[in-house]
């Protein structure tokens, strides 16, 4: 397995890995361009034998406050969990962060989602805060933190 940065040619399977991981929630493929567009090289893939992409990640600093940084998705195809990988691509985003000035990432997660939260938590991150309807009417998120002086 492969993590690397996302090339153009990878956003169909993007987008098909994007709906496998998912659903009705899934990006459309012009957010994942714009995303592509813009936070290269922070566009991860975890790409397998075969070239097949088997999860991703995406971050990126805030333009105002570039200390800070943000991991706005990551995933992994369901036939494809249990192996970590969703570990993998979100240390390697941190490290790509970290590298580009990051001293705190943030990140949203469900409060449902127990396996993203493990995910977050093993590698730093603390919940900080509940945000009711962050994405709308009952889609309440988690606010995680991962800082640089906490994490060594």
């Amino acid at each position: 397995m492969d993590l690397r940065s996302a090339v153009e040619g990878d956003l169909a399977a993007l987008h098909a890995l994007e709906v496998a991981v998912f659903g009705s929630h899934a990006y459309p493929v012009s957010v994942l361009r714009q995303y592509f567009d813009l936070l290269r090289p922070d566009l991860v893939v975890a790409e397998v034998e075969g070239g097949e992409l088997a999860g991703y990640g995406v971050g990126g600093l805030c333009a105002g406050e570039p200390a800070t940084g943000w991991v706005l998705a990551y995933g992994v195809d369901p036939r494809w969990r249990g192996r970590r990988l969703g570990d993998r691509i979100l240390r390697e985003l941190i490290r790509r962060l970290v590298a580009r000035g990051a001293m705190r990432i943030l990140a949203t997660v469900s409060p449902v989602n127990e396996a993203s939260r493990r995910v977050c938590e093993g590698a730093g991150f603390e919940a900080v805060q509940t945000i009711a309807d962050y994405f709308g009417p009952g889609e309440d998120r988690l606010v995680m933190q991962w800082r640089a002086e906490a994490s060594g």
